[in-house]
């Protein structure tokens, strides 16, 4: 059930009463009211999960009922071997679906189209949250499976995270949440936000990036193009989609934290990476960057620790090399960082173009003649300004035929109106990077906040993608 349709809207809908409207029938009865919210909350997990598939429920199921009995079985005896044999039984499902399989195909033994199980590498890292806090006892061992389960099963963010952490989530689940205006209609704004970004202007950039791909003749400044606006479809994608998770959960009371913090802003790949999908690099951080040694062992461990722990995050992301590379990559751009302290938004975001030259792209093959092509583009340049300085008659209308021969390689792909809404969109994040949103919305005056959101809602409304595109990182 993607979570920018009619259908999402219908079906928050109809919970969001229910919820409230629970509440309000029990009343004073605090024990019931958190059941019923608790239960209420887990069954439309597995409604939602099942709407994508209902043979992987039981794979969600598995996931609740180990992390709530390995939770159990660590509050008594932390021992190490008990806490890896725990980890694998919790990665069990994803090792199978995503690593198992692909190996055999490689082999041969298996053939024809399988499908992923819907967001079982982001649950999965959620239950190994939990299990691994009770271990730390950061968190007491939850004796009743039911706020477990609702906890890895969290219908907004099942599908694609943002990855949620027991020690923050578990608190919320384990109190009542009673209607909050405030926190409704910040999360609708939110959940607006988000809609603008993947709907106007993610989704309307596709045409453009698939024509790109698609054709046999593409100018290197095409594909250059291209590559710079995948960077922000992605980007914008998979921000967009976590804002319309974090304003889903604040309509019902719960905080998620950020997901995104303007990364493209960032003065370093470090830097990046302390901003982009931050529920996945603080997950890095803490349980496999740290445990390796973090930044407290020697100089050429620190590097082999870095290298190792985003090679693990390509892992994660896919099993084709491609993933490995890309992952690879951004380890060491980070150990360049080190070596080279300079700060530079522009080079940061090239280099992260680069990477996801190889994250998109379906072979290392594919990946290294799109980047050879980057190559042509000031010979491609340099003709179209010799053309321009030829002069005679009808010099301008030959140089505009020459343009959008070099950007289109389809006639029938418009680029403007997801361009300008782009421009729009980086000035805000400029502003927005030390001005948060919300806060700054809601000092302003009633007329320019009401104007702004209905430019919003109007955005949407008139100027979203005709066909919709699937989450990127549903995939993963």
């Amino acid at each position: 059930m993607p979570v920018y349709t009619k259908l999402y809207g219908a079906f928050v809908l109809v919970l969001f009463v229910l919820y409230f409207g629970g509440i309000g029938l029990l009343r004073q009865n605090e024990k019931r009211i958190l059941f019923y919210s608790q239960a209420l909350l887990f069954l439309a997990g597995l409604v939602f999960y099942a709407y994508a598939g209902v043979l992987f429920v039981p794979v969600l199921l598995y996931e609740c009922v180990a992390a709530w009995g390995f939770g159990l079985l660590l509050s008594t005896k932390r021992t190490r071997v008990k806490k890896g044999i725990a980890v694998f039984c919790l990665l069990l499902p994803l090792l199978l679906f995503k690593y198992l399989r692909y190996l055999l195909t490689l082999a041969g033994i298996l053939s024809g189209t399988f499908f992923l199980p819907l967001g079982i590498s982001f649950f999965t890292l959620q239950s190994i949250t939990y299990v691994l806090a009770v271990a730390s006892g950061e968190l007491p061992a939850e004796k009743n499976p039911l706020p477990v389960a609702l906890f890895v099963s969290f219908f907004p963010s099942i599908s694609s995270g943002p990855i949620l952490r027991a020690k923050q989530m578990l608190p919320q689940f384990g109190q009542v949440r009673p209607f909050d205006y405030e926190a409704v209609t910040d999360g609708l704004k939110v959940t607006a936000w988000g809609l603008f970004q993947k709907l106007v202007i993610a989704d309307n950039l596709v045409p453009y990036i698939v024509s790109v791909k698609g054709a046999q003749d593409a100018s290197g400044t095409a594909q250059l193009l291209a590559a710079v606006l995948y960077s922000f479809q992605l980007y914008l994608d998979f921000s967009g989609y976590s804002c319309i998770v974090i304003g889903t959960a604040q309509l019902f009371g719960f905080r998620i934290p950020q997901n995104f913090d303007h990364p493209y802003l960032s003065g370093s790949v470090s830097e990046f990476w302390h901003r982009w999908h931050i529920s996945l690099s603080s997950f890095l951080r803490d349980y496999v960057y740290f445990p390796l040694g973090g930044s407290r062992v020697r100089e050429g461990r620190i590097y082999c620790n870095l290298l190792l722990t985003f090679l693990i995050s390509g892992i994660w992301h896919g099993n084709g090399m491609t993933f490995l590379i890309w992952g690879l990559l951004h380890g060491l751009f980070i150990c360049l960082d080190r070596l080279w302290k300079k700060r530079s938004v522009i080079l940061t975001f090239l280099l992260v173009t680069v990477a996801w030259v190889f994250f998109a792209a379906a072979s290392v093959k594919d990946a290294l003649h799109t980047l050879a092509s980057f190559i042509r583009v000031p010979k491609e340049l340099l003709q179209l300004v010799t053309q321009m300085k030829g002069g005679g008659g009808g010099s301008w209308e030959r140089l505009a035929t020459a343009w959008n021969r070099l950007l289109f390689p389809e006639a029938d792909v418009f680029l403007l109106q997801p361009v300008v809404f782009l421009l729009i969109f980086c000035v805000i994040s400029i502003f927005t990077k030390n001005h948060p949103g919300l806060p700054w919305i809601r000092e302003q005056k009633p007329l320019l906040r009401w104007s702004c959101y209905l430019l919003l809602i109007g955005a949407v409304l008139f100027f979203h993608a005709a066909a919709p595109v699937n989450f990127i990182y549903n995939q993963f």
